[in-house]
C-alpha cells in the first residue's frame, strides 16, 4: 500500500468512527456575542492576538468592541490609534493558552505583536463601518481571502483562519457570518507543507504539492463521502496536525506512512491526543 493509501485510509477511519474531528467549536465567550458586528470583531482580533487569557477583556474591555474602536479612531485619527493600542497590548503576549502557558504552535506569536497596531487599523479601515456588509459582498472564498490576506502582518494563514472561524461559528445556520468555503486546496502555513511532503516526499515545489493536495483531498471525498465544506476547511487542520509527531510511546506519523501502524489504531490514537474538546484547528 502506498504512503497516499494509507494516509486516506487513516482520514477515512477518523471519518467513521472519530467525527468530533471534524467537528469545531467557538470560544465560550465568544458563542455567547448576539450581535453580528461585534462577533464578527471577536473572531477577527482572536484570530490576531491568539490569547485565551486576555482576549476578551482586549475586545470587550479595553477596546470596548467593534464599535468602541470605531469611535477610538475617529476621535484619534491614525497614528494616535497606533499609539493608543500599543499601551492597550503592552504588558500582553501573544499565543497565551487559557492556562497561561506558552502556545508553542499558535498561529500568531510576539513577533507579530509589534505590528498589531497597524495590522487592527488596516483591519478597520477596510471593512469601514460595517464588516457584515463588508464579508456579505464576497462571492467566494478566495476573493475574501485575497482581501484579508493583505493586511499587514497578516498573511495566508490568519487569512485562513479568520474565514474559516467565520464560516464554522455558525455553520449550522443559515445566517453565516461569512457564507463561502474553498473550492481548492490551499498552502496556508509550514505545517500543511511538511504534513505533505511527508507523503509525498518526491515533490518539492510549493505549487506541486498545492496541486498534488487538492487531488489527495478529491480523492477522500470521493472515498469516503465527507462534504466539500468540511473536506476543505479541516484537511488544512488534519495535515498539518498528524506531522507534529506528539503522540504517547513515541509514535510518529511515519509509522503511519511506511505501515508500521495500521491506518484505523493510527486514527484511534490521534483522536485521543488532538480531538479533545473538539479543537482540531492546527496548533
Amino acid at each position: 500500500m502506498s504512503r497516499e493509501k494509507r494516509f486516506m485510509k487513516f482520514v477515512g477511519s477518523l471519518w467513521k468512527y472519530h467525527r468530533e474531528c471534524f467537528s469545531y467549536s467557538e470560544r465560550p465567550w465568544i458563542a455567547k456575542i448576539m450581535d453580528k458586528e461585534e462577533k464578527i470583531y471577536a473572531i477577527v482580533l482572536r484570530s490576531l492576538i491568539w490569547n485565551e487569557r486576555k482576549d476578551q477583556q482586549l475586545v470587550q474591555k479595553e477596546f470596548g468592541g467593534f464599535n468602541g474602536t470605531l469611535n477610538r479612531i475617529l476621535e484619534l485619527g491614525e497614528d494616535g490609534f497606533k499609539v493608543w493600542t500599543k499601551e492597550k497590548i503592552k504588558d500582553m503576549n501573544f499565543a497565551v493558552k487559557k492556562g497561561g502557558k506558552h502556545w508553542s504552535g499558535a498561529h500568531r506569536d510576539n513577533r507579530h505583536k509589534p505590528g498589531f497596531p497597524r495590522a487592527l487599523f488596516e483591519y478597520m479601515q477596510l471593512v469601514d463601518r460595517s464588516q457584515v456588509r463588508f464579508f456579505d459582498k464576497f462571492s467566494d472564498f478566495d476573493s475574501a481571502f485575497g482581501a484579508i490576506k493583505q493586511i499587514h502582518s497578516v498573511g495566508n494563514l490568519t487569512s485562513f483562519d479568520i474565514l474559516e472561524r467565520l464560516y464554522r461559528t455558525e455553520e449550522k445556520l443559515e445566517a453565516k457570518l461569512f457564507k463561502h468555503y474553498p473550492q481548492g486546496f490551499y498552502l496556508t502555513g509550514t505545517g500543511v507543507v511538511s504534513g505533505l511532503r511527508k507523503i509525498y516526499a518526491h515533490m518539492r515545489r510549493n505549487r506541486e504539492l498545492e496541486e498534488q493536495g487538492n487531488i489527495l483531498i478529491e480523492n477522500i471525498r470521493e472515498a469516503h463521502g465527507i462534504q466539500k465544506e468540511v473536506a476543505y476547511y479541516e484537511m488544512e487542520s488534519i495535515l498539518c496536525i498528524y506531522q507534529k509527531d506528539e503522540y504517547p510511546n513515541n509514535l510518529k506519523s511515519e509509522d503511519l506512512l511506511s505501515g508500521v501502524i495500521r491506518p484505523k489504531e493510527f486514527a484511534d490514537i490521534y483522536a485521543q491526543t488532538y480531538c479533545k474538546g473538539n479543537q482540531t484547528i492546527c496548533l
